[in-house]
């Protein structure tokens, strides 16, 4: 059956897990990125500071603080949400306007949700093309690329509850395998495992059980080969296989593959390739190990660095506004400042942006207090959201919408006002890819002659 004559019924929602869902998803990142990283660390993971080093990541205990702190976090992130969600459902039920967004059977007409899924399809295919071309125009990428989620979201439901035409179910699928190839030929590699952690969590809103197990593996296996692709070893790992080893200027027997190519027994290459495995778990420690940051932040504030008093949150007043209309918008450029206050960026690196999780950010504007009042606003506002917009509507397309805005957010690892910002321009994105279907379905229907 076409997508354009499929009615939309009450069984084919399966959206009423995402709140839990997402909720399961933003205490995650903490458990893994602060949690078990802190956990796991030991000695081989951090250099020891040279003399008279100053800067950066050295082989230091966290301390008992920074874990508590993170636990203290969550619980508030938790009840916040739980908050969230009641008020919500405690909205009078008989207010008119309420009663109409709970109701609703359906958002567009059906020819404006084929045209819906259609654009979605090419808005996916905008965004491979901009990372695989390098070509990206400010405003157009930065609303296309913002409703990425969303366009997956839509193409995904799509796919599965509104049963396209033959040919656009191939141009969905054309879609996201132009989408996977793009992303891994220009390395986009957290970008990648976002996207497959999405597609799985659709699936399981949708309560299927194919493709879950596949993604998994896929995502474990990128996961693994991720520090071995893109960056070089250490000549340390050489000295398993090849002691004397001379790199290249083009270094390009710093990789793993023509490394085992140069070995000379098969003992060398097993030892090469346990080297290998060692070095690559430590390189996806350090990249998960945010809670380096929170430790350093909560040992020299505000003994040594001051508290921020909210600057850091201060973009949040004006992040609305679009540059094209304001060219003098301050920089996002927090980063590279905290960078340089923990001594954590060599003093002369006025380029790298070091990511500010949530917690930490909290944490240098206000201390513990501002940590436990900050998640329990952040939890009651995406609780209450992710209700209202999946379980309080009959819309599959509010509900996906819902869904592609608020689940980058589960994903706390840089400052908040870029991260709402860059919700909000995938909230206009996918507001216009809206728009445009129910103009489009209106004519398409009232040249078709029907209602």
């Amino acid at each position: 059956m076409p997508i354009s004559a499929a009615p939309w019924k009450k069984d084919d929602y399966p959206f009423g897990l995402f709140p839990a869902a997402l909720l399961v998803l933003s205490v995650g990142y903490y458990l893994l990125f602060f949690i078990l990283s802190g956990a796991l660390q030991h000695p081989t993971l951090w250099a020891p500071p040279g003399p008279g080093l100053v800067y950066g990541y050295f082989a230091t205990p966290i301390g008992a603080d920074a874990f508590r702190l993170v636990w203290m976090g969550i619980a508030a992130l938790i009840i916040g949400w739980f908050l969230g969600g009641a008020v919500v459902r405690r909205i009078p039920a008989r207010n008119f306007i309420c009663e109409r967004y709970r109701t609703a059977k359906l958002s567009l007409i059906a020819p404006g949700r084929e045209i819906l899924f259609f654009l979605c399809a090419l808005n996916i295919a905008a965004v491979s093309a901009f990372y695989w071309f390098e070509w990206r125009p400010q405003v157009f990428y930065q609303l296309a690329h913002s409703a990425f989620f969303f366009s997956l979201a839509v193409v995904h439901h799509g796919q599965i509850a509104q049963s396209p035409s033959k040919m656009g179910r191939w141009f969905g699928y054309g879609a996201l395998a132009l989408f996977f190839l793009a992303f891994l030929a220009q390395r986009q590699t957290t970008l990648l495992f976002m996207a497959i952690l999405f597609l799985g969590l659709l699936e399981i809103l949708h309560r299927r059980r194919k493709w879950i197990l596949m993604g998994s593996l896929l995502f474990i296996l990128l996961a693994l080969l991720y520090p071995l692709k893109r960056t070089p070893l250490s000549p340390s790992v050489f000295a398993a296989c090849l002691p004397k080893i001379e790199l290249e200027e083009d270094r390009t027997n710093s990789y793993l593959l023509p490394a085992l190519a140069r070995c000379e027994s098969t003992a060398a290459r097993r030892n090469l390739i346990a080297a290998a495995v060692t070095w690559s778990r430590d390189q996806a420690l350090r990249r998960i190990s945010a809670i380096r940051l929170l430790d350093r932040a909560m040992a020299e504030t505000p003994t040594r660095v001051p508290y921020f008093n909210g600057e850091t949150l201060r973009p949040l007043l004006y992040m609305p506004v679009p540059r094209f209309l304001w060219p003098e918008k301050p920089l996002e450029n927090i980063g590279n400042r905290i960078g340089h206050a923990y001594r954590i960026l060599s003093p002369d690196d006025s380029a790298t942006s070091i990511n500010l999780p949530w917690i930490v950010e909290f944490y240098i504007n206000f201390g513990t207090k501002g940590v436990i009042a900050g998640f329990a606003l952040a939890g009651f506002a995406l609780g209450g959201l992710a209700r209202l917009g999946t379980v309080e509507t009959r819309s599959p397309t509010a509900a996906s919408f819902t869904i592609g805005i608020l689940f980058p957010l589960a994903y706390q690892e840089s400052n908040l006002s870029l991260m709402v910002g860059n919700a909000l321009h995938g909230a206009a994105g996918a507001a216009g890819l809206i728009a445009l279907a129910w103009v489009a379905g209106r004519v398409r229907a009232n040249a078709d002659g029907t209602p």
